[in-house]
């Protein structure tokens, strides 16, 4: 809907209502021939609903498919992808959020002041130009829309899988091949031969994934299968990236199969196992992003799902107060964000509880204050007793032990040694440059954040943070903002609706705007989780194809290495060598490619903290499945096989 947009911010003339504003706009633009755009999004249902209101001067303006046929509207029309009185179908997907398009005058309910509105790339000047003639205020923001798509990493996997298979099948095929060229048959007619043997073969495979794709797009997007489908064949032209790849490779191989040793049944099993070790090489690269990102998220998950569980309870009636300027033109000041913070503190018992530095990075695998070594939160004293914590003594920490002229900081006992550090960076933040530190036991108190984002383990207790009470001339309302959008200040609003008991103050404060739903903190906590698990959906579908492709190539591997040397293993075997003995080199080999794949990872200093663990178990797989697949020679008879009996 926007994405070939220009974000404009359009403030209305005080003087003027809405109706007037926007007849002026439409009357402005209808003799330029130009149209223009403006988006309310109402997100406090189960799934967003994004209203757009436009002028309906030109057909270009929108590249969507309607039931109407036309993207142009009269006074009393409206299309929608939900299912509305009166609506006209618009062929848009609807998994993640409705969207509905209406005439421009429709918008007269919602608030112009500075919004922001949407105007074709190409038409950007004239618009201007006409706004400004009408001595309107209007500014071009540095807002750029970029489409979401999974990267393109994600392809290099079965492209890899598809490459190597190419190349497995074309050194497997070397006797037919030199047959072939001595029949007369040149490189070029032998592959060709190969590729019109195996189309039908991969066009049926295409169009079978394909079809199941659509299958999935009429349960998913039901209005917009086809344009799924298009949308589809477009990425689909990526396939042609690792085919031609593989086609070359082929090609490389089958130019260099010319010995008659092919024809006596010598295939370069030596060549084929070296491609395979080197393919395990790349799998394990990416298991190792795969997996180690799918099991922090199971923990993660883990985690959440408890957390969420203990704070329902505790923080029943609570709500927080997420910043979204999705409706705003201009974003809310700092100001107005403190002025919000005095208004609702003590009307509304507001917590405060920001803990920035223990968020869980899924990357890093730990909180971001193990990884830079900050550990401090920021409370208000409501907080104090709404979650209770001790002094050494066993008194609870309240306004007895807390000066109201000086900065307090609340120490864990098992962090006293950094008495001075603490007192020194504090000072730095009061006007009096006083503190106050009052220790505190941080075994009998346990420090919950009641935010998705922070902490891991414990319900989401944090490790004994250094505690900040913010007051006075401590608070800036910047930082204000930023907490209320990370969930870290919420009220108790215990209503049906906390929105409409907020919005007053909201609007005074002049925050209304940008805060467009209160959602309950059990709802944060529901959110993160479906991130999680969707994220969870990728990376552990991704391991999954992953661990099939490896479980195949060292079983693979195991048995060529076994086959190209049946007769000195059979000849070690019945000579009373161990197993172990036999398959040694193989074993080494192993052993240096999966040290050599470690230390590679080590050096590249990669941005994501690997888990080496899982290293170590799929070496252990690996070893256990070797085992396995060349004890079935052992099992033979040896003897023929020394004879030429096939293993």
């Amino acid at each position: 809907m926007i994405l070939d947009k220009r974000a404009v911010i359009l403030e209305k003339p005080e003087t003027l209502s809405n109706r007037e504003f926007l007849g002026q706009i439409d009357t402005a633009l209808g003799k330029i021939g130009a149209d223009i755009m403006y988006r309310y999004a109402e997100l406090d249902g189960d799934k967003p609903l994004y209203r757009y209101y436009k002028t309906s001067h030109t057909d270009s303006f929108l590249s969507v498919s309607t039931g109407k046929g036309s993207v142009r509207l009269e006074s009393d029309e409206f299309f929608s992808t939900a299912k509305q009185p009166g609506a006209m179908a618009l062929h848009l997907s609807s998994l993640f959020q409705d969207t509905a398009i209406y005439p421009l005058m429709q918008a007269q309910q919602h608030d112009l002041t500075a919004a922001t509105w949407y105007v074709a790339e190409g038409q950007l000047d004239a618009v201007l130009h006409a706004l400004k003639g009408l001595g309107y205020s209007v500014t071009v923001t540095n807002e750029r829309l970029l489409s979401t798509k999974l990267p393109l990493y994600f392809l290099f996997i079965p492209a890899f899988m598809l490459c190597v298979s190419i190349v497995f099948y074309t050194l497997s095929a070397g006797k037919k091949n030199v047959l072939k060229k001595m029949e007369g048959y040149t490189t070029g007619n032998i592959l060709l031969g190969e590729i019109k043997a195996f189309a039908p073969a991969l066009c049926l495979c295409f169009l079978l994934i394909f079809a199941a794709a659509m299958i999935c797009a009429v349960w998913l997007h039901p209005v917009a299968t086809w344009q799924f489908g298009l949308f589809l064949l477009g990425d689909c032209l990526w396939l042609l990236v690792p085919l031609i790849l593989g086609i070359l490779l082929s090609l490389l191989f089958l130019s260099g199969q010319r010995s008659a040793e092919y024809v006596k049944g010598k295939v370069p099993k030596r060549g084929i196992y070296i491609t395979n070790t080197l393919a395990k090489a790349a799998f394990l690269i990416f298991i190792l992003f795969s997996l180690t990102i799918a099991m922090r998220n199971i923990t993660q998950i883990y985690n959440t799902f408890h957390a969420a569980e203990f704070c329902s309870q505790k923080t029943k009636g609570y709500v927080t107060v997420p910043l979204n300027n999705v409706n705003s033109g201009r974003a809310p000041e700092g100001a107005d964000y403190l002025a919000f913070y005095y208004a609702t503190v003590d009307r509304y018992n507001g917590i405060l509880m920001a803990a920035n530095d223990f968020n869980y990075d899924l990357f890093e695998g730990k909180m971001l204050g193990e990884a830079y070594g900050q550990d401090y939160a920021h409370i208000n004293r409501n907080y104090l007793a709404f979650n209770p914590i001790y002094a050494p003594d066993g008194e609870q920490i309240g306004d007895a032990l807390l000066s109201d002229t000086h900065v307090n900081i609340l120490l864990p006992k098992s962090k006293e040694y950094r008495r001075d550090e603490v007192r020194e960076r504090g000072a730095s933040w009061g006007n009096s440059g006083d503190v106050n530190i009052v220790l505190y036991d941080d075994k009998a108190s346990d420090i919950y954040s009641y935010n998705a984002s922070t902490g891991l383990g414990g319900n989401g207790a944090l490790p004994a943070p250094i505690l900040v009470v913010k007051e006075g001339d401590l608070l800036d309302g910047l930082f204000i903002e930023a907490w209320c959008s990370q969930g870290a200040y919420f009220l108790y609003v215990p209503t049906d609706d906390p929105y409409a008991e907020l919005l007053p103050i909201l609007r005074e404060t002049g925050i209304d705007a940008a805060t467009v739903s209160t959602p309950t903190v059990a709802a944060t906590f529901d959110k993160m989780l479906h991130h999680l698990t969707y994220m969870l959906m990728i990376w552990g579908v991704q391991a999954l194809v992953l661990l099939i492709g490896l479980f195949c190539l060292i079983l693979f591997g195991a048995r060529l290495y076994c086959d190209n040397y049946r007769d000195r293993i059979a000849c070690r075997l019945i000579e009373g060598h161990s197993l172990l003995s036999c398959i040694r080199t193989h074993l080494v080999l192993t052993v240096l490619y999966y040290g050599a794949v470690a230390a590679g990872l080590l050096l590249l200093k990669l941005a994501i903290e690997l888990d080496y663990n899982i290293l170590l178990g799929t070496f252990l797989a690996e070893l256990l499945i070797t085992l396995l697949a060349c004890g079935s020679i052992a099992r033979k008879n040896l003897y023929q096989i020394v004879k030429g009996a096939e293993a």
